[in-house]
């Protein structure tokens, strides 16, 4: 196992950087609020992430060119996700937050709306 060369944290306390003595790296970048928006690694791979404003995940896509977008109801329950392969989900709740169903499916991707 490598051991770790450097280690940079926010004042959070969050991991930006890290790198061990095998050469791996990764950064990471935060927004105020501490959710982490951006990630890079030694390796090429990158992931960047958006939040709505209760700091749910509504859209990620990464360096492979995949993509998640996340739909939230008032209350804060996930409504809805869809991935960049066509796998989608679609939740229903009742007033008091329980989960009453859940329908999934899938679409090529030239059938999906991709406007956010």
């Amino acid at each position: 196992m490598a051991d770790t060369v450097k280690e940079e944290l926010n004042e959070r306390g969050q991991v930006t950087y890290y790198e061990d003595s095998d050469g791996f790296w990764f950064m990471k970048d935060y927004d105020d609020a501490g959710n982490e928006t951006y990630y890079e690694d030694s390796f090429g791979y990158w992931k960047s992430y958006e939040y709505n404003e209760r700091g749910q995940e509504i859209y990620s896509e990464d360096s492979d060119g995949r993509w998640c977008r996340h739909e939230y109801d008032n209350n804060g329950n996930e409504t809805y996700r869809r991935f960049s392969h066509g796998y989608w989900e679609s939740k229903e709740y009742d007033l008091n937050g329980c989960l009453l169903d859940i329908q999934s499916g899938s679409s090529e991707p030239d059938d999906m709306n991709l406007t956010m």
